[in-house]
């Protein structure tokens, strides 16, 4: 998970990830900005990553 390969492969579908995450949150909170909803988004997609699961069970 933590090496440079872990990390490619992390990152190569990120973009369709972050288009649903941002999608699902519009969706839930239509009265969001833009702003807010990227924001917003941006946590989902780092906290619901398994980089974000792991940092959270070592703490």
């Amino acid at each position: 998970m933590f090496s440079r390969a872990g990390r490619e492969l992390r990152r190569a579908g990120d973009a369709a990830r972050q288009a649903a995450i941002l999608a699902a949150v519009c969706a839930v909170r239509p009265d969001l900005r833009a702003a807010g909803a990227r924001w917003l988004a941006a946590v989902v997609h780092r906290v619901g990553g398994a980089h974000g699961w792991v940092l959270m069970k070592e703490a």
